[in-house]
């Protein structure tokens, strides 16, 4: 291909890029009301419960609830999308999230409130989960990396926003509570008025865990070492950093640290996937933020702001894995089948962050804080070279022409027969 007909299709496919973000905006502004309410519930329930004179061990039971939740969105989820469609699920799930969320002002009381964060969690996953299919429905393999990417990007911004808004109000009261019934409520409202259409939905096909490990083994294994990662890498950085006897000013900005990489990574990774082969990219990222983790071990001993720079790479290696994941994953996969395999990547990424935390905890009990950083580099050294054995066994998808409409973004079905 020459010069001039490769800047063509390179044009062809930005055109085709913000075609597709553009025809999603109403997706993700309702997306980002969501997730804002979603950071601001997390903080709030753990501050509430530590004001009521709950243990550590009881907040983290109640906590765990939402993971019960993304399991039971993972395996209901696309027979709720099946019968009455995309947008109606994600109105039925906002307003579902958002009485769950005043409910917990009225009685604090851990049994209740454990119900309540799975209910949380079915409700929120159920809408990530109609996010995410319909993000892959209008993506293109030649862009499904960016557009995965500005669904990232908006996660990641709104979630940090909806932590610090703890200090808008009294977590002793009924306000944060209320706020939080806002966000969930306001996110239903663009996708209720927007004009554009939602993906076919009369017959998606349920993917198995089975199912998926045939049509792509890497984003099966992947979706579980991402779950085990994040759980982790979220659930326990406090822990960490209390361990190490840090002051809680120095936990918030370690904790910052991440999500700033990550912000500030995930749209070059994501434009470089849909360059360069993604097992590639996926293996390239994996085993540099394993070689990330190791260093932050090492710079913590010597000076914390060293480590904080080595943890914002970490973090920004780290967090964009889950879009990678999604764009290996969807490549290999028809429109119909993107319902069924976004819940069962989200039943494994459950699985894995159910089962990351207390491993990493045993861990550092044995070992002591280093066991934080040594446990979240091997399994990035695992999933890293998973991914490349996976590329050495099949050839890379085939990417569909930016010239497409957005519905046409599918590979014939004699494409799919090769897996990731």
């Amino acid at each position: 291909m020459n010069l001039e007909a490769a800047g063509a299709a390179g044009t062809q496919q930005e055109g085709g890029f913000l075609k597709a973000a553009l025809s999603c905006w109403a997706l993700f502004l309702g997306f980002a009301s969501m997730v804002l309410g979603h950071g601001l519930l997390g903080s709030l329930l753990g501050v509430r419960l530590t004001l009521e004179g709950h243990p550590t061990g009881t907040s983290g039971l109640v906590m765990s609830g939402f993971f019960v939740g993304i399991v039971t969105a993972g395996l209901g989820a696309p027979r709720l999308i099946r019968r009455v469609g995309h947008i109606r699920v994600f109105a039925a799930m906002g307003g579902v999230a958002s009485v769950a969320a005043l409910l917990h002002s009225l009685w604090v009381e851990p049994l209740f409130w454990f119900a309540l964060r799975a209910l949380t969690g079915f409700a929120s996953t159920t809408m990530y989960i109609v996010v995410e299919s319909w993000v892959n429905d209008r993506a293109q393999n030649a862009f499904r990396g960016r557009l995965l990417s500005v669904y990232m990007l908006i996660w990641l911004i709104c979630m940090g926003s909806g932590v610090y808004l703890i200090d808008s109000a009294d977590p002793a009261g009924m306000v944060p509570f209320v706020l939080v019934a806002i966000c969930y409520g306001l996110s239903v409202v663009p996708l209720a008025l927007a004009t554009s259409a939602a993906p076919e939905y009369s017959a998606p096909e349920r993917v198995s865990i089975r199912r998926l490990w045939r049509l792509s083994p890497l984003g099966s294994f992947s979706a579980a070492m991402v779950g085990l990662i994040h759980g982790t890498l979220v659930g326990m950085v406090a822990v960490y950093a209390a361990s190490a006897g840090l002051p809680n000013g120095r936990v918030a900005i370690l904790t910052a640290a991440i999500y700033a990489g990550g912000i500030l990574l995930q749209m070059p990774i994501g434009r470089l996937s849909d360059r360069l082969d993604r097992r590639l990219v996926l293996a390239g990222v994996s085993l540099a933020a394993a070689a990330c983790a190791l260093a932050a071990l090492l710079l913590g001993r010597v000076d914390f702001w060293a480590e904080v720079g080595a943890i914002a790479v970490f973090g920004g290696l780290t967090l964009p894995l889950y879009s990678l994941t999604l764009s290996v994953a969807n490549d290999r996969l028809s429109q119909r089948e993107m319902v069924g395999a976004s819940a069962t990547l989200y039943l494994l990424l459950g699985l894995g962050a159910v089962v990351g935390p207390p491993v990493a905890g045993f861990l550092m009990q044995l070992v002591g804080g280093a066991g934080f950083y040594v446990y979240l580099a091997a399994l990035l050294l695992v999933m890293g070279l998973f991914a490349l054995w996976r590329r050495r066994q099949t050839p890379p998808p085939p990417q569909t022409e930016a010239a497409l409409p957005a519905a046409a973004v599918a590979p014939p079905p004699t494409q799919l027969s090769e897996p990731t």
